[in-house]
């Protein structure tokens, strides 16, 4: 009984952003076509949007899901101990992999947005259209991390069924801002975007809210994101000259490659130089072990 008590509110959580997308799917085309797009102009114009944008978009969150199933055993042993104090330096050391790795992905997602649609798709009139979305949607890759590493943690707290509030006024935010700015002429398909990151902003605001004021493990060490947020940022301007200097020299899609990886070098470069890696955090990823050996924290 107790299993399926927590089950459900999970369940639940998980399907309510599946059901809004299904409906975000009807209001967009509708609102679209009530603007005067034909019916295969506005099936043209989502397509670019949610099958390259929003394809793109979610791709990093592979990365933290895996981050995230270490995590819920983790805290709910801590919290079980009444051990707090070590909960909350789980959370903070989540938190700190979360965006070690969400940081850069947006970073790299919103300078190179046209070069990597251009490299995975054909069809170059799509992806003109598809590649500013995707820079608008490029903040909703470090959100959409911090919302699926918050809901672990209040899982993990005993708070799932809190989980569900969130994500029912995310998808609420979600399905206004469509509304309304799909169906402004002027904005049209780029509200679409606009109304992801915005659900997915107030969902992970929420989350942490509630974190703070409900569980005794909310992440308390904000400063140490600021390491990861610099080289990230110092990441993207490298990334965005290089592409810029390379593509008149070496072509469109080889340059993106070349970028992508001067990108990763130059991220590691900066974060390692600023004492951005935590021996704690590098233990929660993956071959965690090998990684702390090989930077020898």
């Amino acid at each position: 009984g107790k299993l399926i008590a927590i089950a459900i509110p999970i369940t639940i959580g998980s399907a309510v952003l599946s059901v809004t997308n299904l409906i975000d799917t009807m209001v967009v085309l509708r609102r679209l076509q009530s603007i005067g797009f034909s019916e295969v102009d506005a099936n043209v114009l989502y397509g670019a949007y949610s099958v390259k944008a929003v394809s793109l978009m979610t791709l990093p969150q592979t990365l933290i899901v895996a981050l995230t199933v270490s995590l819920i055993p983790a805290i709910s042993a801590a919290n079980a101990r009444m051990d707090y104090l070590r909960a909350s330096r789980t959370a903070d050391s989540a938190l700190r992999c979360t965006c070690l790795i969400a940081f850069p992905c947006a970073a790299g997602i919103g300078t190179l947005s046209w070069p990597i649609l251009n490299l995975l798709f054909v069809n170059t009139d799509e992806v003109n259209i598809a590649a500013p979305m995707l820079t608008m949607l490029a903040p909703a890759v470090v959100f959409v991390a911090l919302v699926s590493v918050t809901n672990s943690i209040m899982q993990a707290a005993g708070r799932e069924r809190l989980t569900v509030v969130s994500m029912i006024v995310g998808c609420v935010v979600k399905l206004t801002c469509n509304y309304i700015l799909v169906g402004t002429p002027s904005i049209n398909i780029s509200g679409a975007p606009i109304g992801t990151l915005c659900c997915y902003a107030s969902i992970a605001t929420l989350n942490l809210i509630i974190l703070y004021k409900k569980t005794n493990i909310a992440p308390r060490n904000w400063a140490s994101l600021i390491k990861p947020a610099i080289a990230a940022a110092v990441m993207g301007v490298c990334a965005y000259f290089s592409n810029m200097l390379l593509t008149g020299l070496i072509g469109v899609k080889l340059a993106v490659l070349v970028s992508i990886v001067i990108a990763v070098v130059v991220y590691f470069g900066v974060i390692i130089a600023i004492k951005g890696l935590y021996k704690e955090d590098m233990l929660m990823l993956p071959k965690g072990e090998k990684l702390v050996k090989l930077l020898r924290l």
